[in-house]
């Protein structure tokens, strides 16, 4: 596993070497990319944005972790992150959970950041959201959030579906395409 024991470190790392691999080839315009995910790919969409913001242009994040340290405190799944992930309990290691926390790197920030989350999500608390959301806007970072009523951490709902894919499409569209 890319990120054991090193949560938001070498994988995005990797992200970042791709688009220096891509553009060095001529495939893509450096200053023109984007990242999304959901869950823990929406974590590193947060990571994008924050910790490595010098690098996207763009980012979407569905349902994914800012902070570990209140994630491991109000998540159903309080311990996944030291069972599977990085072998240690986060309050052990607050330090790690520091640098591993997209919130720590808000002051770096300078992606605009679409945040879409599930209002019942047990998995990945909205309050993750809300954190980013807040301090993206605090900081004066171009940023939207959009709760789902009635989902959890993943959409069910059709037009819920439909209307993220919509509006990610669109946020990459404003700030990814030629003017």
């Amino acid at each position: 596993m890319a990120d054991h024991k090193d949560l938001g470190g070498k994988e995005l790392w990797d992200n970042v070497a791709a688009i220096g691999h891509f553009a060095q080839k001529g495939l893509i315009d450096p200053k023109r990319v984007g990242m999304i995910g959901g869950s823990y790919g929406g974590y590193m969409s947060a990571l994008a944005a924050t910790k490595a913001s010098e690098h996207f242009a763009a980012a979407v994040n569905f349902a994914g972790i800012a902070n570990w340290m209140s994630f491991t405190g109000t998540s159903d799944i309080p311990y996944e992150n030291s069972l599977v992930h990085w072998d240690l309990w986060c309050y052990d290691s607050a330090e790690k959970c520091r640098q591993g926390s997209a919130m720590t790197f808000i002051k770096k920030a300078r992606t605009p950041l679409l945040l879409l989350h599930g209002k019942n999500d047990q998995r990945v608390p909205i309050g993750q959201a809300w954190e980013l959301h807040t301090a993206f806007r605090i900081n004066k970072i171009p940023t939207e959030f959009v709760i789902y009523p009635r989902e959890g951490h993943g959409l069910r709902e059709k037009a819920h579906k439909q209307d993220a894919l919509l509006r990610a499409l669109q946020w990459f569209d404003k700030y990814l395409k030629r003017k």
